[in-house]
């Protein structure tokens, strides 16, 4: 509506119309090229590192066996070491005996 209440129709300018659906219709296919050509660097990329990616996948899983086998072996050696302490009370209990029987017949 202009000032005097009456309504005022646009022209429909089509040539205008045509030139910015077309400019749209580029940058879609601009962005679509870039989109692309991202996914296809982001495709070498990750061919790239993918024997690397293998290999510290394979080297994981050795390091997380042979971890598995370290704790085995601690706790073997744990065990060990508890059955050494009991041993070695024992040796000094009896070695104890042998020198009190020893003091008590050279005092006597």
């Amino acid at each position: 509506m202009d000032g005097s209440g009456v309504a005022v129709m646009e022209v429909y300018d089509q040539t205008s119309f045509i030139a910015n659906r077309d400019k749209k219709i580029k940058q879609i296919k601009t962005d679509a090229q870039n989109l692309n050509s991202i996914a296809t660097e982001i495709n070498v990329k990750v061919h790239q590192h993918d024997q690397k990616l293998d290999s510290i996948d394979k080297e994981l899983v050795y390091n997380v066996e042979e971890l598995n086998k370290a704790n085995k072996d601690l706790e073997k050696a744990a065990e060990l070491t508890k059955g050494g302490n009991k041993c070695f009370i024992w040796i000094l209990l009896f070695l104890a005996v042998i020198v009190g029987l020893l003091l008590f017949f050279m005092l006597k």
